[in-house]
């Protein structure tokens, strides 16, 4: 399936799902950026449970971080 080359935040189509990515093949710093800046911007706009969501996302980023320094 070919995907618009414009997805993610702030765009009409959105990224992959969690389902789709492997965390084995992320740069975890670009991810870990990307989903802090979304759940700021989340916080910005009042919704608290998609920004709990994506803490709990980051949450997963860091700890698949320090699996990997281990």
């Amino acid at each position: 399936m070919s995907r618009p080359e414009q997805e993610g935040p702030g765009t009409a189509v959105p990224g992959p799902s969690v389902v789709e990515l492997d965390l084995g093949k992320l740069d975890l710093s670009v991810e870990l950026a990307a989903a802090s800046a979304e759940r700021h911007h989340q916080l910005l706009c009042g919704d608290r449970e998609v920004a709990d969501l994506l803490g709990a996302w980051i949450d997963a980023l860091l700890d698949e971080w320090n699996r990997r320094r281990g």
